[in-house]
């Protein structure tokens, strides 16, 4: 008999912080309600918390957009914070999978800005980059039918969605 993972015995409850529940009353739910939340939660008999994004981001794609995936954006409140909801769940066996869509970054993730800044840059094999009229670029992605079949789309300022390509790919 195949061995079972982990998470096929799980019963998972997804929080979406914004609305989940407002500890400092700014009409933005956050890390510290979720925290006040737990002892209910564990009671319902959930096993593992699916969270959804709660990293530092300018917030065009609700969090997805990220900008920085080592620190939590201050409206949610603080990397101690989720450090704090971390040991909170834990101690009450309460697993913890963070909301991640690894193809999306921020216009204002420090990989595109270098993508943009240097030709040479690594990260410019992250995005895919048309050079237009008067060296302007135009973005691809968001829409993949878009960039499967070459139509130009214009993407909201701060949505870019990264596809790792072939060195001859590159501009």
């Amino acid at each position: 008999m195949a061995q079972r993972h982990w998470w096929q015995d799980e019963v998972v409850y997804q929080i979406y912080p914004r609305s989940f529940q407002d500890s400092n009353h700014d009409g933005i739910g956050d890390i510290q309600g979720v925290i006040s939340q737990l002892d209910y939660i564990q009671s319902l008999g959930i096993t593992t918390i699916w969270l959804s994004p709660v990293y530092k981001s300018p917030m065009v794609d609700m969090g997805y957009d990220i900008s920085d995936y080592q620190d939590i954006d201050p409206q949610f409140g603080s990397l101690t914070d989720f450090k704090e909801l971390l040991t909170a769940a834990n101690e009450r066996q309460i697993k913890i999978v963070m909301d991640l869509v690894v193809n999306h970054t921020s216009d204002q993730h420090d990989w595109f800005k270098q993508a943009l800044a240097d030709p040479a840059s690594p990260y410019r094999d992250f995005y895919i980059l048309r050079l237009q009229q008067m060296a302007q670029y135009q973005i691809i992605g968001g829409a993949f039918l878009a960039a499967q079949h070459g139509y130009q789309y214009r993407m909201s300022p701060g949505l870019i969605i990264f596809i790792p390509l072939r060195r001859s790919n590159r501009i």
